[in-house]
């Protein structure tokens, strides 16, 4: 019964970890925590879920980190030009 919990609170976890990377601070949270519920399931029992959630957070936090690295390189880009007055 707990091991069913997890696997819904994980499927649920990566369904919003693919809006959330859109927002940096949540979705580096959101991707972590369904990486550590993956690898909690997975060492007890092989799971296609529990694979498939794993993915979705790597990519997930993959995507967040790159989303922040652009905001950050257009948000200086755009103070150096003067943008700003």
């Amino acid at each position: 019964m707990k091991h069913d919990i997890k696997l819904i609170v994980l499927s649920f976890i990566s369904i919003l970890c693919l809006v959330a990377w859109l927002y940096p601070l949540i979705g580096v949270i959101i991707s972590i925590l369904g990486i550590i519920i993956s690898k909690k399931i997975l060492k007890n029992k092989e799971d296609f879920i529990a694979k498939m959630g794993l993915r979705l957070s790597y990519v997930c936090l993959m995507l967040t980190l790159l989303n922040s690295a652009i905001g950050a390189a257009i948000g200086a880009y755009m103070g150096y030009k003067g943008v700003i007055k």
